[in-house]
């Protein structure tokens, strides 16, 4: 058994305030969890009823990527099938190479997290970036994630403002994204204001997106068409700019789960469920264009 869970939390828990603060933040994000759970009287039912549809398609899961498959094909996608990391790495290099494709969008995928096709890319000189904020700041900061939904928790403000700074976002964007937001004599080339942040890493992920060749978002459905849950717009980013060039979506096994005549019982319970956001896209990309 692996310990290197154990020994990184025995250096993290040395940290009395850093654990205090992150007990904090989890505290916070549950409560708004609960928060708006409760204002759904169907929460309970929608939770079993998400829960059933899940059991089904596992234990039926053969039949429903063969049914993906064949829909997805309908819809003018290409489907491409990988017995593992190493295969799947194999075939989304191939397709980068035929493309000439030299920079990548990314949304959150915890798929591309276990094959390591970050890296895969990074090797082989194609720039990668990731577009979900936590994400981000993780890699720039060239740390793994810490939690599935929440890969930056354990990272303060103080610490991605520095990593902004030693990155030159801060001397590129920091004057723009001041701008009728810090208080009075505030300076932006030393705030760890976490608006302020956030607006400064929006407009420095917006010049990537104009800049890359290709997007990647996750992907599931079993009608053939991509589906997502997005709680921030920049997954809509990654569709939105890599329409002109070239698309991926990605999906693992365990994601042809939803009911083919709409997106309940998950997608009303989806924000409420993970950190207690209101907010919520759900695309659906029928195909390729036929125009």
């Amino acid at each position: 058994m692996s310990t290197k869970h154990s020994i990184a939390a025995e250096k993290f828990n040395q940290d009395s305030g850093r654990v205090t603060r992150h007990d904090q933040t989890f505290w916070s994000v549950r409560s708004k969890r609960d928060g708006l759970a409760y204002q759904l009287e169907e929460w309970e039912q929608l939770r079993e009823s998400a829960n059933l549809i899940k059991k089904h398609t596992i234990t039926h899961l053969a039949d429903y990527l063969e049914q993906f498959e064949a829909n997805a094909k309908k819809n003018g996608v290409h489907v491409h099938w990988a017995k593992d990391a190493d295969e799947y790495n194999d075939i989304v290099m191939e397709i980068m190479r035929q493309h000439n494709v030299k920079k990548v969008v990314k949304s959150k995928s915890m798929l591309t997290e276990e094959c390591h096709l970050n890296d895969n890319l990074i090797k082989h000189g194609i720039d990668v970036v990731e577009t979900d904020l936590g994400e981000r700041i993780l890699q720039l900061m060239e740390i793994p994630p810490s939690h599935i939904v929440m890969p930056a928790i354990h990272v303060t403000r103080e610490e991605v403002a520095a990593c902004f700074r030693e990155k030159g976002i801060i001397e590129k964007h920091g004057a723009h994204a001041a701008e009728g937001l810090l208080k009075e004599g505030e300076d932006w080339r030393t705030s760890s204001d976490p608006t302020y942040l956030t607006r400064a890493a929006r407009y420095h992920l917006r010049d990537n997106f104009m800049e890359a060749d290709c997007g990647m978002t996750g992907g599931n459905f079993r009608d053939g068409r991509h589906r997502g849950l997005y709680q921030r717009g920049q997954c809509r980013h990654v569709n939105l700019y890599s329409q002109t060039a070239h698309r991926f979506h990605r999906s693992g096994e365990d994601h042809s789960q939803l009911q083919g005549n709409g997106c309940l019982p998950t997608s009303p319970r989806s924000p409420w469920h993970r950190p207690g956001h209101h907010g919520l896209y759900v695309p659906l990309p029928q195909g390729t264009s036929r125009s």
